[in-house]
């Protein structure tokens, strides 16, 4: 069989069901099962708050920051026209201009 063939298990392709949602070498005993948890409604959307809240503050910096990287090339861009304009200005000078 081939590296890029799939090999079926039957255990892998049985949906999963209470302690088998268990990591690997766990015994059932052992495991924490993820279908009956003891999170009350409100616990688990008062979590997802903090979770949207915290990518939406993570967001809102990275768009400050990209927003203060454009202001910054946009002012190294004048500065350096500028800089050229002004060494322009000076090769172009007489001596007795100086």
């Amino acid at each position: 069989m081939g590296a890029w063939q799939q090999r079926t298990d039957p255990r892998r392709d049985a949906p999963l069901t209470g302690d088998q949602h268990a990591a690997p070498g766990l015994l059932p005993s052992m495991a924490v099962s993820t279908v009956h948890h003891n999170v009350s409604e409100a616990d688990r959307t008062a979590s997802h708050d903090r979770l949207l809240m915290h990518l939406m503050y993570q967001l809102q910096q990275q768009a400050d920051t990209r927003h203060s990287l454009v202001n910054t090339e946009e002012r190294l861009v004048s500065y350096s026209e500028e800089s050229h304009a002004e060494a322009l200005d000076f090769q172009m000078k007489e001596p007795q201009d100086l």
